[in-house]
């Protein structure tokens, strides 16, 4: 029996728990997803903060954190409820119960042993410093040296909990052994600047044949590597005020960013990119503009695939995939040959699409992956999104040839941005301010007393039951500029179109030259 469940469950912040499996959009008092229970393109997964409940419009699934955690984990509540527990740091009040902050003292302790074991190892830091690192490198990025006899800097006590999370194993004689020892040594510590695990790296001092170059420290309940992102303690903060994130495949490709100036890089943990990791980069701020860069090897670019796939279903068509400009290998090799670098780069989307056709086997498999995504594209809800998936068929040469619609559905669509934009307005006063500055009411069509009234402070029976209506998106912040050029840009065409009908030469001159200005919205 768990004593303090309810102190555990007073704790408990939902949008937190399931933020770090899934990335949530704020969206008005709530939060919104993807449903990660079953297949979908637009999210009609909402949770709610303040109820601290979750439901998905599209299969009815539906509880708490603590419910979610076990359908999402495949576990058992007791396991779900323990390992809510160690992420919050929380004691649980059970028999056998396990105090982390000593797994974290034990661990951030051995990290001290590793990185003084260094200090004596004069090749290693000859290689390392070779590699464009300097002292100061090593310190920040916890860089140190596993040594054999590991076991004797520690009491019984403490090699037995080592063994508990990985970093020992026990032989036969019931002594105990390093499985990565004589290795370089890279701390891996969590959000909150935890050591949680280790990594090792191979050297050319000490006989690693047949061994891979890196090997982490096992799963425990401090280290999941598939949650884990390299970096992210010390680069949630440039993170945070740059909105932008680069990331990389390695250790070493991180520290190389650092030290060229991108302090906001991470790195995944010998894992592909996966949600989890997508939603700890959304935990930081919103709207973070992402981008992969991953190595210019085949392994490399399957890797720069499969995470734009990723953040293409998950929404993230901000993204981008980036290649350094000179011939490098990697990041890393940049660093040791002392290279300035630079990067080209291009939208997640037009990178998906394009590899996945040049990968494609055939006319019939480019055909097939080419009728997905139109069809993706003529579901696609969010305006800003499926105006970008438009344009970057186009792009590519590909035309897009929408379903045709009866005329109420289309007439409903042709709404949809007006709606987006009001409703986004009702709950973000920042958009609002925008609408005011850079729209006229009559741009909002028919929907221009309802501008009027929020301008005004007043409330409507349409406003009401926008913000009520989950079928309308909220616009992220950073997409609004996109919205309000759009809107503009629709407006003045319909004026031209008017006017072509009633032959005005003199108003065809003006709104020609207009339209032809309006390239881009810069609210300041």
């Amino acid at each position: 029996m768990i004593v303090n469940l309810e102190g555990l469950k007073a704790r408990i912040d939902i949008v937190e728990v399931i933020g770090k499996f899934i990335p949530l959009k704020k969206e008005g008092a709530n939060w919104s997803a993807c449903c990660p229970f079953h297949e979908e393109k637009s999210p009609s997964f909402k949770v709610n903060p303040n109820k601290q409940i979750y439901h998905c419009f599209g299969c009815n699934a539906g509880g708490d954190a603590i419910k979610f955690y076990q359908e999402f984990k495949h576990c058992n509540f007791q396991e779900a409820v323990q390992e809510i527990a160690d992420m919050l740091g929380y004691s649980l009040e059970i028999k056998g119960g396990v105090d982390l902050n000593k797994y974290f003292e034990l661990l951030g302790k051995v990290n001290g042993i590793f990185t003084e074991e260094l200090k004596t190892q004069s090749n290693v830091l000859k290689y390392l410093f070779n590699r464009g690192l300097n002292a100061d490198d090593l310190a920040l990025f916890d860089i140190g040296y596993i040594p054999k006899d590991l076991p004797k800097h520690l009491s019984l006590q403490e090699c037995e909990a080592l063994e508990e999370l990985g970093l020992l194993f026990k032989n036969k004689g019931g002594g105990f052994f390093v499985p990565l020892q004589n290795r370089i040594s890279f701390a891996m510590r969590n959000f909150t600047h935890k050591v949680v695990g280790f990594s090792g790296r191979t050297h050319p001092y000490s006989n690693f044949k047949n061994s891979a170059k890196y090997i982490n420290s096992k799963e425990s309940r401090l280290f999941h590597k598939s949650q884990l992102l390299y970096g992210i303690s010390l680069a949630k903060r440039h993170i945070s005020s740059q909105k932008e994130c680069f990331i990389v495949e390695g250790f070493m490709d991180v520290i190389a960013m650092h030290k060229l100036g991108f302090k906001n890089t991470i790195a995944t943990c010998g894992t592909a990119f996966n949600t989890q990791h997508l939603s700890a980069i959304n935990r930081v701020c919103d709207g973070v503009v992402i981008k992969c860069c991953f190595d210019k090897d085949a392994a490399g670019q399957k890797a720069a695939l499969k995470a734009s796939e990723l953040l293409y279903n998950q929404g993230f068509l901000n993204a981008e995939v980036v290649r350094v400009k000179e011939e490098c290998k990697d990041i890393g090799e940049l660093l040791e040959k002392g290279i300035k670098s630079s990067f080209e780069s291009v939208g997640v989307l037009e990178f998906f699409i394009a590899q996945t056709l040049e990968n494609a086997q055939d006319i019939k498999a480019k055909d097939a992956f080419i009728n997905k995504i139109r069809a993706e594209i003529s579901a696609q809800k969010n305006f800003y999104q499926k105006s970008l998936m438009v344009e970057t068929l186009k792009k590519l040469g590909i035309p897009f040839e929408a379903a045709k619609k009866v005329s109420k559905v289309q007439k409903q669509n042709s709404q949809l941005p007006f709606l987006s934009l009001l409703k986004t307005c009702i709950y973000d006063e920042r958009v609002l301010d925008l609408c005011a500055n850079y729209l006229e009411p009559v741009e909002f069509g028919a929907f221009k007393e309802d501008f009027i009234a929020l301008l005004r402070k007043e409330s409507t029976q349409n406003l009401n039951k926008l913000s009520l209506d989950e079928k309308i998106d909220v616009v992220a912040f950073g997409d609004v500029r996109f919205m309000i050029f759009e809107l503009k840009r629709r407006f003045l065409e319909w004026q031209l179109k008017d006017a072509k009908l009633k032959g005005d030469a003199q108003a065809l001159l003006l709104l020609s030259q207009q339209l032809a200005q309006i390239t881009e919205i810069k609210p300041s």
